[in-house]
């Protein structure tokens, strides 16, 4: 529900900008933002507690209420990020912005939204690196003659992680227990790819958020430079337009002149 308040609210936007009407449109849209910044931040202190719990819980399956509830925060919070970063790409992108009255408003959302996107990837760095740690344990219980290296192996590459721990399986005394904890690490892994893409996504959305203002200031390079290219030519074709006028009065000059010698030259 929080996401869909987000991604839902009225942006009184069109084609050609926010609503001349309401001549704080802009401030108003900010004020949004913030609330939307601050539902976030409250779902990042959810999404902390539920990590928390998720590695100390018995039960690492996808399936477990505790991975459900992280999935679908995770992916609502996700949601949310995607629609105000939009929402402040927008506003930036309003010549309204740029008044007196809302570039303070504006840089700061900007900024504030930015600094939420870093604090998430950090949260879900922190959360990768506690749940990679725990794999490792988790393998050496199972090979506790394991090289650091065949360690890492097995937690970092999610793509051979699952066969390290199979061969693993097939070496340790202890099979029962080895089943659980291979179960366990293909949890993991699925978890840790997920958190990798998202952190992913989030570089992306801090990119942009300046990429459309990068946009538009090259445009209006582009407009001036052919603008100035359009009164350049206006210029010069003025200048032949004015020679070409005193070319044809020289020349009917010139035809009046001969015509004058001509009459002279018969009685």
């Amino acid at each position: 529900a929080a996401a869909s308040n987000v991604e839902m609210a009225p942006l009184a936007q069109n084609a050609g900008g926010f609503s001349r009407s309401d001549p704080n449109a802009i401030l108003n849209e900010c004020r949004e933002i913030d609330q939307g910044i601050d539902e976030i931040e409250r779902n990042i202190n959810q999404l902390r507690m539920l990590q928390d719990r998720s590695l100390n819980d018995a039960d690492t399956s996808a399936g477990s209420a505790t991975s459900r509830q992280l999935d679908s925060l995770s992916s609502e919070t996700m949601g949310m990020y995607r629609a105000l970063t939009d929402r402040v790409r927008l506003v930036k992108s309003n010549s309204e912005s740029k008044q007196p009255k809302n570039t303070a408003q504006v840089g700061r959302v900007d900024r504030r939204l930015k600094q939420a996107i870093q604090n998430y990837q950090q949260v879900e760095s922190a959360f990768r690196k506690k749940t990679q740690d725990q794999m490792a344990r988790q393998y050496r219980i199972v090979r506790p003659d394991a090289s650091e290296q065949e360690v890492q192996a097995a937690v970092e590459d999610t793509s051979q992680g699952a066969q390290v721990f199979q061969q693993a399986l097939m070496q340790s005394d202890r099979r029962g227990q080895a089943r659980a904890v291979l179960s366990a690490v293909q949890d993991r892994h699925a978890a840790i790819q997920k958190i990798e893409q998202q952190i992913i996504e989030l570089a992306q959305l801090f990119q942009d958020l300046d990429t459309l203002v990068v946009q538009q200031e090259e445009q209006v390079v582009q407009i001036e430079q052919k603008g100035e290219e359009v009164v350049e030519n206006l210029d010069k074709g003025n200048v032949e337009l004015g020679g070409a006028v005193k070319s044809a009065r020289g020349a009917r000059r010139k035809k009046w002149i001969c015509l004058g010698i001509c009459g002279m030259c018969h009685p």
